[in-house]
């Protein structure tokens, strides 16, 4: 078996019908389809930066390779071929969610590249359909569960940064809340208060909800009086109403 390590190749179909070989450290430069029609290949530790690396291949074996975002259509119509620890360069750069969406859209979208892929199954084989579409889903599992992967961790980081630029500082003096005056109408009833205390009066406080029996029947007006229609009553309920006038109060001392 021929072994190739630490190489680096380019140019169009540079290994073309490659047989029987492992392919250790390869870096494939410019020029499209490298590997194109090789059989019983042992792939790894690899990067490919043009298209169509893998085309019409058999029995190839792939681990820890990189594709970089120009190798795009990496595997087609390739036979027997099995991915481990392997990914697209152009997932593991993104850096915001729109660019996850894009790469979704482009790779798994109705007009995306695997899409494409199933939908040119029609030209192969009955035996070659099933692998085919096999492998087309297991990419496209794999490519799913890196995207969610990455759009968790850039979801958190944007949360971690929004809660770092919002956070609040519990050290720092709170901000002086303005204090008010009084009332200039509250000032005329102290003023008022002040002059009759000083004649020998009391200031009593009474409640403004008021018992019919303080407004009114202690006052010697009972229910039916003419004098009640005078008042300006606002009744609560049957027995409670909005205080009519002092003499409640009155009343009550």
């Amino acid at each position: 078996m021929i072994e190739y390590k630490n190489k680096y190749f380019a140019g169009e179909r540079i290994l073309y019908g490659l047989t029987d070989a492992i392919l250790d450290g390869i870096t494939f430069g410019s020029g499209e389809s490298p590997l194109k029609e090789a059989k019983n290949i042992r792939l790894k530790n690899s990067i490919f930066k043009w298209k169509y690396p893998l085309w019409y291949d058999e029995n190839v074996k792939v681990e820890n390779t990189t594709f970089e975002t120009m190798s795009r259509s990496g595997i087609w119509y390739t036979k027997n071929i099995s991915i481990k620890n392997s990914a697209l360069q152009e997932i593991s750069k993104i850096t915001e969610l729109q660019n996850a969406n894009d790469i979704r859209v482009k790779y798994l979208g109705k007009k995306g590249e695997l899409t494409a892929v199933l939908r040119s199954m029609g030209g192969l084989s009955a035996e070659e359909r099933p692998v085919i579409g096999s492998l087309v889903n297991e990419v496209k599992d794999e490519i799913e569960e890196k995207l969610q992967e990455i759009e968790k961790g850039l979801k958190q980081k944007e949360l971690n940064k929004k809660l770092e630029k919002e956070k609040i500082d519990i050290t720092l003096p709170s901000t002086k809340i303005r204090r008010g005056s009084k009332h200039p109408i509250n000032r005329v009833i102290e003023e008022i208060e002040d002059i009759f205390v000083s004649m020998g009066y009391d200031v009593v406080p009474g409640p403004e909800l008021e018992t019919d029996e303080y407004c009114f029947e202690r006052l010697n007006l009972p229910k039916g009086h003419p004098a009640r229609d005078m008042q300006d009553s606002f009744y609560i309920t049957s027995e409670y109403l909005l205080r009519t006038q002092t003499s409640a109060v009155q009343a009550r001392a």
